[in-house]
C-alpha cells in the first residue's frame, strides 16, 4: 500500500463501463476500451491507445440500465503501460450538466426518500393538530376533562389487558 495521501475528488463506484475514446475530432482512438472505478470527476480507464500523461481526449461511456452513453473530454493524469493494455487516470475536464447529473447518480444514488418524508410530514402534522385539539378540549372545556379524567381507569385497564392478550398469544421462538 502507499503512504500517499488520497487525491479523489470523489467517491469511486466500483464497475466495468464499456468506454471508447475519442481524439479531439471525434476520431475513434480506442473503441474496446474499459472504465473502472468511476466517478462524477473522472475514472480509471484501461485501454490499447496508448495514452500519453497530460493528453486530452474525447470519451463516451455506455452507462447501465439502458442509459443513454454519457460523452465529455477527459485529461490523463497518470498513466501505467502494461503489457496487454495501458491504465489511465483520467480526469473529466469537460461534460454536459445532463451526462454529469446522469453519471452522479449513477455513482451516487440519492439518500433521501423525498415520498418518505412528505408521508412522516403530513403525519406530524395531523398529530400537532390532533394534539393541538385535544389539548384545547382539555383545559377550555370542565365536561370534556370531566369525562376523560372518568376514562382514564377504563382506558388503563384496556391497554393492560390488550398487552397481556398479545404476549399471550404471541408465538414462541
Amino acid at each position: 500500500m502507499s503512504d500517499a495521501p488520497e487525491r479523489r475528488g470523489a467517491a469511486r463506484f466500483i464497475t466495468i463501463v464499456p468506454l471508447t475514446l475519442l481524439d479531439q475530432d471525434g476520431g475513434v482512438l480506442d473503441a474496446t476500451a474499459t472504465a473502472h472505478d468511476l466517478s462524477s470527476a473522472g475514472f480509471k480507464g484501461e485501454c490499447l491507445y496508448a495514452v500519453q500523461e497530460g493528453e486530452v481526449f474525447r470519451f463516451t461511456l455506455a452507462l447501465p440500465d439502458d442509459r443513454p452513453p454519457a460523452a465529455g473530454r477527459a485529461k490523463a493524469v497518470w498513466v501505467k503501460k502494461e503489457t496487454f493494455a495501458t491504465w489511465v487516470g483520467a480526469k473529466i475536464v469537460e461534460m454536459s450538466w445532463a451526462d454529469r447529473r446522469r453519471l452522479r447518480a449513477l455513482v451516487a444514488p440519492p439518500t433521501v426518500a423525498w415520498d418518505k418524508l412528505a408521508g412522516h410530514l403530513v403525519n406530524a402534522v395531523f398529530w400537532i393538530v390532533v394534539v393541538a385539539a385535544l389539548h384545547r378540549a382539555l383545559f377550555e372545556s370542565r365536561l370534556w376533562r370531566r369525562t376523560l379524567l372518568d376514562l382514564v381507569p377504563s382506558l388503563l385497564a384496556l391497554f393492560v389487558m390488550g398487552w397481556a392478550l398479545s404476549a399471550l398469544t404471541a408465538k414462541r421462538k
